[in-house]
C-alpha cells in the first residue's frame, strides 16, 4: 500500500526531456535479488535499499530525517537509486525521506528508519561506587517524545541519566546507592537490551587484593583514591625498553590443586579483564602479561605458556588516565617473550596462575628508560559475548 504523497508528478507533462523534471518515487525494495518483488516502507539504519519510480537521475541529495546520504552516480539511474540508509541516529524524527532534485525542490516522501534497539558494548569501568557517574559506551541511546532512555543496575534499580553529558552512544548516569553486581539494562521507545558486560563483575576472579593471595613480586598494595579498598601499585622509574630483571611485576598462583577459572561456559569467547589507572604519560615498554596453567612452573621464557604484551600507546602516547576497565581477549595471548607468533593459546579451563610483569617492548631499543606508575586491580576471566 503506498500513500499518495509518495508520487508526484512533473511539472511539465509536454516536455520529453526529463531535465529539471521532479523525481518521482514509486516504491521502495530491497537489494536482495529473491526478494525483489516485495515492496517496503521502511529499513533499518544502515540498510541498503532500492529506490523505484522516474526521473530518478535528477535527484541531488537524499536524506533520511535529518542524515544525508552518500550518493553513487554509479547506482543512479532514471529509474532507480541504490543507497544505504545512514547510520547515524537522527537528531529530530520525522519518518520521511527528503529528495532534494537537481532544481533545487525538496520532495519529502513517507519512510521510516527503523532506530535498532540499543547497543550496549562497554563501559568506561565496570566498578563505580555508589553515587559516582558511571559511563556506557555503545548505541542507539535514542530519547523521543514518546519515551525517555532508561537504565537499570542489577536488581531493576533505575539510575539516573545526566543528559547533559551523554549522547547517543554514550550515557553517563549515577550509580545507584546499594547497586550490586549484574548485567545492566538500558531501555528506549524502540527495545530493550540486557548488557553481556557486568558492573563490578566478580565472576572467576583472580584477584581483587582484598583477599590474601599466593604469589610475590616487587609491587606494592595501596588504598588511596581507590575503586573498593586495596589495589596493587606498580611503580619503577628506571625500567629499560629491554630486558629488567628488577623491572616491577605480579606474579600469582591459585591454590594448589585448583584453577582460577572453575566456571566457564563452553558456548562462549572469555577475556582477561582488569582496572589499570595509569598515573605518568606512558610511551615505551609493556605490560607482559601471561597465564600458566595449573601445576606449570613460571617463568618468562618463549617455550611456556604464550603471552600478550599490553602497549596501548602504541598508536601515540597513553595516560594519565583515571579508572578504565582492559580487556583483553583470551585469544589474544599468542605471543612469546619476543613478541613472535608462540601458534598456541590457552586452554581457558586450565588457568592456575598469572605473571605480569613491566619490561621492554617489542621494539629493539634497550638503553631508553620509561617511569612506570600505575595501578591494578581485580583481575578476572569473563566471557565477552
Amino acid at each position: 500500500m503506498f500513500a499518495g504523497s509518495m508520487t508526484i508528478v512533473s511539472c511539465d507533462d509536454d516536455d520529453d526531456d526529463n531535465d529539471g523534471a521532479d523525481p518521482v518515487v514509486t516504491y521502495f525494495r530491497t537489494t536482495h535479488a529473491e526478494q525483489a518483488d516485495s515492496m517496503i516502507t521502511a529499513a533499518s539504519l544502515g540498510q541498503m535499499i532500492a529506490i523505484i519510480g522516474e526521473n530518478l537521475n535528477n535527484v541531488k541529495e537524499i536524506s533520511f530525517n535529518d542524515q544525508k546520504a552518500k550518493l553513487s552516480t554509479a547506482y543512479i539511474t532514471e529509474n532507480s537509486i541504490i543507497v544505504t540508509v545512514p547510520n547515524a541516529v537522527p537528531g529530530e524524527i520525522t519518518n520521511k525521506m527528503y529528495i532534494t532534485a537537481k532544481n533545487g525542490n525538496v520532495i519529502p516522501v513517507d519512510f521510516t528508519a527503523s532506530i535498532p534497539a540499543p547497543v550496549i558494548s562497554s563501559m568506561d569501568c565496570e566498578y563505580v561506587a555508589d553515587g559516582e557517574t558511571a559511563y556506557i559506551n555503545g548505541n542507539y541511546f535514542v530519547k523521543t517524545s514518546e519515551a525517555d532512555i532508561e537504565v537499570f543496575f542489577p536488581g531493576n534499580v533505575k539510575a539516573e541519566i545526566d543528559e547533559e553529558k551523554s549522547t547517543a552512544s554514550r550515557l553517563a548516569v549515577k550509580v545507584p546507592e546499594g547497586a550490586v553486581s549484574g548485567a545492566l539494562t538500558v531501555k528506549t521507545n524502540f527495545g530493550t537490551t540486557v548488557s553481556s558486560l557486568y558492573f563490578r563483575d566478580d565472576r572467576n576472579m583472580m584477584l581483587d587484593f582484598e583477599t590474601p593471595f599466593n604469589g610475590w613480586g616487587k609491587h606494592t598494595t595501596n588504598t588511596e583514591e581507590s575503586l573498593f579498598n586495596t589495589y596493587v601499585h606498580f611503580y619503577d622509574p628506571t625500567t629499560l625498553k629491554g630486558w629488567n630483571e628488577h623491572a616491577t611485576l605480579l606474579y600469582s598462583v591459585a591454590t594448589e590443586g585448583t584453577t582460577y577459572t572453575p566456571e566457564i561456559d563452553d558456548t562462549k569467547n572469555y577475556a582477561l579483564k582488569f582496572e589499570c589507572r595509569v598515573n605518568n604519560q606512558w610511551s615505551l615498554v609493556s605490560l607482559y602479561i601471561r597465564f600458566f596453567e595449573s601445576g606449570e612452573a613460571a617463568g618468562n621464557n618463549a617455550e611456556y605458556s604464550p603471552a600478550y604484551c599490553w602497549e596501548p600507546w602504541a598508536t601515540g602516547t597513553y595516560g594519565p588516565t583515571e579508572w578504565r576497565t582492559i580487556t583483553i581477549p583470551i585469544s589474544e595471548f599468542h605471543y612469546t617473550n619476543t613478541g613472535t607468533d608462540a601458534k598456541k593459546t590457552h586452554d581457558v579451563h586450565n588457568i592456575g596462575g598469572i605473571f605480569m610483569f613491566v619490561r621492554g617492548g617489542t621494539g629493539t631499543d634497550t638503553e631508553t628508560k620509561q617511569e612506570v606508575d600505575m595501578d591494578i586491580d581485580n583481575i578476572r576471566i569473563v566471557p565477552i559475548d
